[in-house]
C-alpha cells in the first residue's frame, strides 16, 4: 500500500503521544504517585493543547498553569535585569500565541501590543522588529 507521511500527520501523532504521556502522568500524581513534574513544558505542546481542547479542558488547564509556574520559576531565579526585561517580553508573547489558540484575539492583540510597548522602551530593535511581523499576522487573521 501507498502511504504518504507529512508534517501534519506526523506532528499529529507527536502530540498524541505526549497526551498520553501527560494523561498518564496526571494520573500517576492523582493517584500519590511521583510523577515527573521537573520536566519541561514546552509552549508550543500548550498552543496544541489549548487548540484541540479549549481552555475548559481540565488536563489542559492544568497544563496551562503549570506552564505559568513553570516560566514564573525561571524568571525569578533570574537576577540579570535585562534577561529579566526580556524574558518578560518573551512571556508577553507567548500569551499572545495562548490567547490566538483559544480564539481570542482581542487578548492576543493586547499582549502583543504589550510586548511591543516594552520592546520599545527598552530599545530592543531586534525584538520590535520580531514583535510587528507577528503582530501584522495577527490582524491577518
Amino acid at each position: 500500500s501507498f502511504v504518504v507521511k507529512d508534517n501534519k500527520t506526523e506532528n499529529h501523532k507527536e502530540v498524541e503521544n505526549k497526551i498520553g504521556e501527560i494523561k498518564d502522568d496526571l494520573e500517576k500524581a492523582y493517584n500519590g504517585e511521583n510523577a515527573i513534574e521537573s520536566e519541561k513544558i514546552e509552549k508550543d505542546f500548550v498552543v496544541e493543547m489549548l487548540k484541540k481542547n479549549g481552555l475548559e479542558d481540565l488536563e489542559t488547564k492544568k497544563l496551562f498553569n503549570d506552564y505559568l509556574d513553570q516560566q514564573q520559576e525561571l524568571r525569578d531565579s533570574n537576577e540579570d535585569i535585562d534577561a529579566s526585561q526580556i524574558f518578560n517580553i518573551r512571556h508577553s508573547m507567548d500569551m499572545t500565541d495562548f490567547y490566538t489558540a483559544i480564539g481570542d484575539n482581542e487578548g492576543a492583540l493586547e499582549n502583543i501590543d504589550e510586548a511591543l510597548d516594552q520592546a520599545e522602551h527598552y530599545k530592543l530593535e531586534d525584538l520590535v522588529l520580531e514583535i510587528k511581523n507577528k503582530r501584522k499576522e495577527l490582524l491577518k487573521n
